[in-house]
């Protein structure tokens, strides 16, 4: 964990990540008739000039952000590239005839918000519930960025942070929308030093509690 949590205050960070994506499953499926899968997770610290995210090939990103508002702060972001995205819509919008380009885009967007919404919302809820700290999810809002575009602002917004510990976390997130079929899209939050300190107190207050025992 680079010495910004133990390995027991990881391993519950990540499994609180893990609950809340699980809970949003139910939400997602009404839309898209899908599962969501949740393969590994990596917790760093964050260093100057780094590249966060590797897009691979993709030329094109759907990048929805999510502020975290309330006691602590933070960012999330979920990043389609272009197949993913044309993947998704076609499991979520019927076929697109080229006739009013303009609703179309305006329908895909509102797919991709969506889906943001409840995924982050979802873990967001989980934090603030089993921290018990007031915070919330605010409206989220995409962006249309290259790779370089945005490890830009993610290092940006790394580097604004106070100084002290912070965290940036990166999930790989599979979603199957049909048994031959899955994408990747990327899960990425940046924390500041006080939602670190804040998940130190909350493991060690209930080390002994319920906490390991969350549903």
């Amino acid at each position: 964990m680079n010495n910004i949590l133990t390995q027991y205050q990881g391993d519950v960070f990540k499994e609180l990540i893990n609950i809340g994506l699980a809970h949003s499953a139910d939400s997602f499926s009404a839309i898209t008739g899908q599962s969501v899968i949740i393969s590994d997770f990596k917790i760093e610290k964050c260093s100057k000039g780094e590249e966060i995210f590797n897009a691979g090939d993709a030329k094109n990103l759907n990048v929805l952000i999510t502020d975290i508002m309330g006691a602590v702060g933070g960012k999330s972001y979920l990043i389609f590239n272009e197949e993913q995205s044309n993947l998704l819509f076609s499991r979520c919008l019927p076929p697109d005839n080229g006739k009013n380009p303009e609703q179309r885009k305006t329908m895909e967007d509102a797919i991709l918000m969506e889906i943001d919404n409840m995924l982050a919302a979802s873990v967001i809820t989980k934090f603030a519930n089993h921290m018990d700290l007031s915070m919330y999810g605010g409206v989220p809002h995409l962006l249309k960025k290259t790779p370089t575009e945005m490890n830009e602002m993610l290092n940006g917004d790394v580097l604004s942070l106070k100084e002290g510990d912070s965290l940036v976390v990166s999930a790989e997130t599979i979603f199957k929308p049909a048994k031959d079929i899955e994408m990747s899209p990327a899960f990425i939050w940046v924390f500041p030093e006080n939602f670190v300190v804040a998940v130190k107190e909350m493991v060690e207050n209930k080390k002994n509690s319920s906490l390991l025992r969350i549903e």
